[in-house]
């Protein structure tokens, strides 16, 4: 723990100005010592920066000599990028993460005071350091070429030698973020209106150990726990996704004997994080045939292989089913079927170069768009390619109008995903030997790339982040 004095003892503001015209008013402007005007900023006190978990885990501490809001800043010593991350309200005392810190590095801090008219110019100043980050993560071996668009990757790690969880991996290569779990992990979802993440925990059929959900803070505490009850519901697997702050919907097993033969079906549940209620929602059973909804892998212990779910634009669900080789959307109310597209009895009809297989990671986009990663797995003709497919969904037909394959062409056989991230760029997860990563544009030009050794290779996918804790880049330490 270390503690710094300021830099200066000086109170210097700078005062917002406003200027404009008002018709037909004989009010006076408002200035300084008139009862409207927003209190000055405060001063700091003191700032003390905390060892939260050892490695690039840190907080600060700050006291004020009044309430008022504040935001920090903080840069390597060295150089670098600049981080800024903002008090939620006005208090006299804030406790604040640092997040994205990079190993071993010596930072520079700053802090000041504002409140919603004026900044203070009296700015605290200090240092603190980083230590190493844990031996089975520097020994991680992977590459990045290029600059992403979005803040980090977050990749569910399931190394052979024995370490599981989640890293955070910034475009320039550096783990900035880890979370250690108990098990394998698969890809994780951020929790809307928070900082916090859900993922699975042991989710592929032949995982052993705890089957569950995990909730967890950016400070890598869980505050949310779902654990497996065999007498409630089948296995949890896959994929799972947060409706809000407090409800997750996540696949599990539905199982039914079918002629004496046990066929597992798919089943949407939906786990209340706040009162703990779990409460099926959708069943396959009620919606597909088992005779005659069957895909070229369906199996009895696979009848879907679901591997993806996902919220459209109308509170649609949207789910990825391997073995049909079908996308489809469940109503926002669960009662009906929207549209199926791929596999047996599509509802939109598809030419063979847009058909797809084994598909993983779909979403429903704005204006009626499917964005999906196609693995091409199940056919062996060697022209056929892993690729990232966009399709524009008709009245009674689908067609494609995006499409990326590498350059050479990867083939990916299992796992694997796809996003759209806010600069309109798409990032292409090929969970293949070696693992790569790709943020493409509109245009299909490469502008980053991630290549992972086999550490990456039981990835399943990883997901852009935007954040950790919502820290944002500024341009310049203040």
């Amino acid at each position: 723990m270390h503690r710094f004095s300021p830099a200066s003892t000086l109170r210097r503001v700078a005062f917002l100005l406003v200027f404009g015209i008002v018709a037909c008013s004989d009010e006076p402007p408002v200035g300084p010592g008139d009862d409207d005007e927003d209190p000055l900023p405060a001063d700091v006190r003191s700032a003390v920066v905390i060892d939260t978990a050892g490695s690039v885990f840190r907080s600060i501490e700050i006291e004020l000599d009044s309430a008022a809001q504040l935001e920090v800043f903080y840069q390597p010593v060295g150089g670098g990028r600049v981080f800024r991350i903002a008090s939620e309200g006005a208090a006299a005392f804030h406790e604040l993460p640092l997040p994205r810190l990079r190993q071993a590095t010596d930072y520079a801090y700053a802090v000041r005071t504002r409140n919603d008219d004026a900044v203070s110019d009296s700015i605290y100043r200090g240092t603190f350091s980083t230590d190493s980050l844990p031996a089975e993560l520097l020994g991680f071996e992977y590459a990045v070429t290029g600059a992403s668009t979005f803040g980090m990757l977050m990749v569910p790690i399931r190394d052979p030698s024995g370490w599981a969880g989640q890293i955070a991996i910034e475009s320039d290569g550096a783990i900035v973020w880890f979370m250690e779990s108990v098990g394998g992990t698969l890809v994780a979802a951020p929790v809307p209106g928070t900082h916090d993440m859900i993922f699975i925990e042991n989710g592929f059929p032949n995982d052993g150990g705890r089957n569950g959900i995990v909730r967890v803070s950016p400070d890598r505490e869980v505050v949310a726990l779902l654990e497996r009850n065999e007498d409630q519901f089948g296995r949890i697997h896959h994929d799972l996704t947060a409706v809000d702050e407090e409800r997750v919907y996540f696949l599990a097993y539905d199982t039914m004997t079918v002629r004496d033969t046990v066929i597992n079906g798919e089943a949407v549940w939906e786990w209340n994080m706040t009162t703990g209620a779990v409460t099926k929602r959708w069943s396959s059973w009620d919606f597909f045939d088992w005779d005659a909804d069957r895909g070229e892998t369906s199996n009895p212990a696979g009848w879907f292989h679901a591997n993806s779910i996902s919220i459209g634009p109308r509170g649609n669900i949207v789910i990825s089913s391997r073995a049909l080789s079908q996308v489809f959307s469940i109503s926002a109310d669960f009662d009906s079927i929207e549209w199926r597209v791929g596999g047996p009895n599509a509802t939109h009809a598809l030419s063979e170069a847009d058909r797809f297989r084994g598909q993983h990671s779909a979403w429903e986009l704005p204006g009626g768009r499917v964005l999906l990663f196609d693995n091409h797995n199940v056919s062996n003709e060697p022209w056929h390619f892993s690729r990232a497919l966009e399709l524009q969904l008709g009245q009674d037909s689908a067609w494609s109008v995006f499409e990326y394959t590498s350059d050479p062409p990867l083939k990916s056989s299992l796992r694997g995903g796809v996003y759209r991230v806010p600069s309109g760029n798409t990032v292409v997860i090929y969970a293949s030997i070696p693992f790569w990563a790709h943020e493409v544009t509109p245009a299909g030009e490469v502008v980053w790339t991630l290549t992972g050794d086999m550490s990456f290779t039981n990835a399943f996918r990883a997901t852009p982040w935007p954040s950790i804790a919502g820290e944002t880049e500024a341009a310049a330490m203040p």
